[in-house]
């Protein structure tokens, strides 16, 4: 069991498209991104003595998680704890990561039913954010692309790798928070649902392409760029609004959300192979 955990990696997670309007019943679509990832390894300082809130977690989910044998963590005659690479608030799924590697470890009933399984790991990954579909644990857990589809079903998707673009993340240096985005969000979703209802619909039709292996519509992602734009304003920090503008103008890069927004990562489609943006660095997703 401990060799196993130690040849293993749980990748942090890229969400292509479906920010947001997941919470109206859109489709959603992510993709591991193994340049961040946690793993178990063989540590003389535990994991309740590495992270201040660990034990916490574990009384949490020795509560709530039928489905793990918490004590497996003081009864392995190894000493392995976790180690996590991923940068906390920016959007990559962090506590995805992190869910993963526990569930991976302690599960006494592992179950390939991906309607079981996302249920399970929404429920570890809760303690960090209040809620949890348990998407961001399953791209981890799986080290695949998953989509979620509109009937709130999860199924695998094949590699994504040639969708007719280049894919980016940009990082904008500001740490994130975006609890209380969602619920904006879904109050302006309520009176202006025509808006919202087409950025959905655009948002699912770009899903289905990567899902179906098809290559990008460009002036789509543009028009979901657009939509994002006028709708999430407050998501995008003020830095970014005027190379957003510039995308929108120009046609030949379109910036997008990744994730909550507000800060963190966000992503770029981008018809020319780039290194930067206008004084970003930008890092290869796709």
């Amino acid at each position: 069991m401990v060799d196993r955990l130690l040849s293993r990696r749980y990748p942090a997670k890229v969400l292509l498209f479906g920010e947001y309007s997941v919470l109206i019943g859109g489709q959603a679509i992510a993709t591991p991104y193994p340049y961040y990832s946690g793993r178990w390894i063989r540590d003389q300082v535990s994991s309740f003595d590495k992270y201040p809130w660990f034990r916490d977690w574990v009384e949490y989910l020795t509560t709530q998680c039928q489905f793990l044998d918490v004590r497996r963590l003081s009864g392995s005659p190894d000493q392995i704890s976790l180690q996590a690479e991923i940068p906390q608030g920016c959007g990559l799924g962090s506590s995805g990561v992190l869910t993963a590697a526990v569930y991976d470890w302690l599960c006494t009933d592992e179950t390939k039913d991906l309607s079981e399984l996302a249920p399970r790991l929404g429920l570890m990954e809760s303690f960090f954010h209040g809620r949890s579909s348990g998407l961001d644990p399953m791209v981890s857990f799986l080290n695949t692309p998953v989509v979620k589809h509109s009937d709130g079903s999860y199924g695998r998707a094949n590699e994504i790798h040639d969708i007719g673009c280049n894919v980016y993340l940009l990082d904008s240096g500001v740490l994130r928070s975006g609890k209380e985005f969602i619920q904006t969000f879904l109050g302006q979703a309520a009176l202006d649902p025509e808006s919202y209802g087409g950025y959905k619909s655009l948002s699912n039709v770009l899903v289905q392409s990567i899902r179906d292996k098809l290559q990008l519509n460009f002036d789509d992602v543009v028009q979901l760029s657009e939509f994002q734009y006028e709708l999430f304003r407050p998501m995008i920090i003020p830095e970014l609004q005027a190379p957003w503008q510039v995308g929108l103008e120009g046609g030949e890069y379109a910036i997008k959300l990744c994730g909550a927004g507000g800060g963190g990562y966000y992503l770029v489609f981008s018809k020319e192979a780039r290194t930067s943006l206008m004084g970003y660095t930008l890092y290869t997703v796709i």
